[in-house]
């Protein structure tokens, strides 16, 4: 049998292996918001880049990897798998799909169907991603401050226990 001794080492090692995992957990969630949020940015500066180089804003993200206006000077996006562009959809590494979307700045009722623009609109460009609904409202959390699924800069629409989320990346058309 453990002498009296060994039971307090015991017992102190398992807590400090709860709070350890604990603290654990919740530095690997905040990478994986930050991871999101920083790939989503880079999207909007390759967009930016484009849309300084052409003049024009892409149609799709396809548009950042290969195209041909006056200027061109691409790619402005880094893929090193050759898998990860499928029918204008973007894997990003964490995994998450990645689809660009142009729609006006008004509050949204419905990510999926949320307004599109036209040339007299002011408009956003957003990237629409499937996210966890608990990832989905730290990233709402972090960008805009507070957590509206149908205004500021992350917009989200509740799909099963997912998230369509819509990321304005900050840039007019």
């Amino acid at each position: 049998m453990f002498g009296l001794d060994a039971r307090i080492a015991l017992a102190i090692f398992g807590g400090l292996s709860i709070v350890t995992g604990a603290v654990l957990y919740t530095v690997m969630s905040e990478i994986a918001i930050t991871r999101r949020i920083t790939e989503m940015n880079n999207v909007g500066k390759a967009i930016q880049a484009y849309a300084l180089d052409t003049a024009v804003y892409p149609a799709a993200i396809e548009d950042l990897l290969s195209d041909t206006p006056i200027g061109w000077n691409g790619p402005y996006l880094q893929i090193e798998d050759a898998d990860a562009l499928n029918n204008n959809i973007l894997r990003s590494s964490t995994g998450d799909d990645m689809v660009l979307h142009y729609r006006r700045d008004t509050a949204w009722a419905n990510v999926l169907v949320a307004p599109g623009c036209n040339s007299t609109d002011a408009c956003g460009i957003y990237i629409q991603m499937l996210v966890d609904q608990t990832i989905g409202d730290k990233i709402d959390l972090r960008v805009d401050g507070v957590a509206s699924t149908t205004t500021g800069n992350v917009r989200l629409n509740v799909l099963g226990a997912y998230y369509v989320m819509g990321y304005n990346i900050g840039f007019r058309r």
